[in-house]
C-alpha cells in the first residue's frame, strides 16, 4: 500500500507538472502573437515606437495615460515577462480614443496625421478593446484574429478609394495643381516616390503589396490636406 501510495504521488506530481508546462507554453505563444500584433498595428498606421508617448505629451487631458516608448518596444520584441496592470489599461485607453472621432488638440501635424489616421482594435461586434482585452490576449483568453497579425494589405480597391479621395478633395483645381498641393504636405518625398504617386492618383497603376508604406503615406498626406483645407 506504501508503494502504491508512493506512485499516486508521483503520479500527481508529474501531472502537475505537465500542466504547468503546458500553460508556460500557452502563455509564450500567446506573448509572442501579442508582440505581433503589436508591430503589425504599429505599422499599418505609420506609428513609431514613440507616437503613443507623444500623443499623451500633446493632449494630456484626452489621453492622461501614456504608454511609454520604452515598454510599448519590451512588449513589442517580447522582452516584457512582468507587465504591470497600468501598461494594459494605459493601451485601452488609447485604443477606445481611437474609436472616437475627436482625439485631442494635436498642433503637430505629423502627430495629428498619425493619430487620426489610426484605427482601434475591436471586436466583430464593433467594441474597442479596453484595457481587459489587452490583458486577456496578451495572456491567451482571447484569440488574435490573424488579419492582426499582418500589415494591411494594399490592394487595387485600396488604390481606387485614394483616387477618389484625391479626386473629391481637389475640387475645381487642376489634377495637377491639385497633385502639387498634396506632395507639397511632404517635401521629402523622392522624385521616384511622387512619380510613383502621380501614376496611382492620376489612374495608370495600382499599389502593389510591397508599395503598402508609400500607400500609407498617400492616406496620410490626404488626411492632413483634408484636415487642414
Amino acid at each position: 500500500m506504501l508503494t502504491r501510495g508512493r506512485k499516486r504521488v508521483v503520479s500527481r506530481h508529474a501531472l502537475a507538472m505537465q500542466c504547468m508546462t503546458n500553460v508556460e507554453e500557452k502563455l509564450a505563444k500567446a506573448r509572442e502573437r501579442f508582440s505581433q500584433m503589436l508591430v503589425c498595428w504599429r505599422k499599418r498606421h505609420g506609428w513609431t515606437g514613440r507616437t503613443w508617448e507623444d500623443w499623451h505629451a500633446a493632449a494630456p487631458d484626452y489621453l492622461p495615460m501614456a504608454v511609454v516608448n520604452s515598454v510599448i518596444t519590451g512588449l513589442e520584441k517580447n522582452r516584457n515577462s512582468r507587465t504591470v496592470p497600468q501598461t494594459f489599461v494605459a493601451l485601452g485607453l488609447a485604443n477606445t480614443r481611437l474609436a472616437s472621432a475627436d482625439r485631442g488638440a494635436i498642433t503637430d501635424r505629423v502627430l495629428r496625421d498619425r493619430v487620426y489616421g489610426a484605427e482601434p482594435i475591436c471586436h466583430e461586434d464593433g467594441t474597442p478593446w479596453d484595457g481587459a482585452d489587452f490583458f486577456a490576449a496578451y495572456t491567451g483568453f482571447i484569440d488574435i484574429p490573424a488579419e492582426l497579425l499582418t500589415p494591411t494589405p494594399i490592394t487595387p480597391a485600396t488604390s481606387e478609394e485614394l483616387r477618389q479621395r484625391f479626386s473629391a478633395q481637389r475640387g475645381s483645381q487642376s489634377p495637377r495643381h491639385a497633385l502639387d498641393t498634396l506632395l507639397g504636405l511632404q517635401p521629402r518625398l523622392s522624385k521616384a516616390e511622387r512619380e510613383r504617386i502621380e501614376e496611382v492618383l492620376f489612374a495608370f497603376g495600382d499599389f502593389a503589396d510591397d508599395e503598402a508604406d508609400l500607400a500609407r503615406t498617400v492616406e496620410r498626406l490626404l488626411i492632413q490636406w483634408e484636415n487642414h483645407a
